[in-house]
């Protein structure tokens, strides 16, 4: 489930890369995230809370904090999934596997789209929305029908520390709310360390690749 997770927040993050890279996200940032979406089981609101990293190309240090704590780390040839022990004499969890194997590394190649219609995706906007639907052949490999902005402002433009928040829409037509607090921009670029993981106790650490 935690790695759904996973490929869920990460293709989140470079979809708004992908599509809104000519000035919406910036080529390095970090902030505070929320994730809101709706059980598919219990039919109940689900929040997920942490910090996230990114740097282009291809960098990103993902850490959820509640309720249940992992962390995601990935450049351009490497990714690793940690998850603590939930309970005390519990084993951590780690695996490790190429960025490649993520599936939608594709998505960073194409960094300079604007938000206009195009043979990957479709938009409407207006001033304060945004509307970007795949298209059949861009988004069979992918778990997404598109994404939406929301502006916190009329008229103002389209960057990330001017939204309200984004919904990613899944092909099962179920959504997912995301939003950023505490958006920094750094002039300086993060370290290349802060995108390669170690476990904390590798004796106490299964892992797997």
């Amino acid at each position: 489930m935690k790695l759904i997770f996973i490929n869920l927040f990460f293709s989140q993050l470079f979809f708004i890369q992908f599509v809104f890279s000519a000035g919406f996200i910036p080529e390095k940032f970090s902030a505070n995230i929320t994730q809101v979406y709706t059980s598919k089981i219990t039919k109940a609101e689900k929040k997920s809370t942490g910090q996230v990293i990114y740097q282009s190309p291809h960098q990103i240090y993902f850490e959820i904090t509640a309720p249940d704590p992992f962390t995601f780390v990935a450049n351009a040839s490497k990714s690793w999934y940690f998850r603590p022990p939930f309970i005390k004499g519990e084993k951590a969890q780690l695996t490790i596997k190429d960025s490649a194997q993520l599936g939608l590394i594709k998505v960073l190649d194409a960094l300079q789209k604007e938000i206009i219609s195009n043979t990957l995706f479709t938009v409407k906007k207006n001033d304060k929305f945004a509307e970007i639907t795949f298209s059949a052949d861009f988004k069979k490999d992918l778990e997404y029908e598109g994404v939406q902005i929301y502006l916190k402002d009329l008229k103002a433009n389209y960057e990330l520390a001017n939204t309200e928040k984004l919904v990613l829409v899944k092909k099962d037509k179920t959504t997912v709310n995301l939003f950023f607090e505490k958006l920094d921009v750094p002039k300086e670029n993060f370290q290349a360390t802060k995108f390669i993981f170690t476990a904390p106790d590798p004796n106490n650490t299964v892992i797997s690749y």
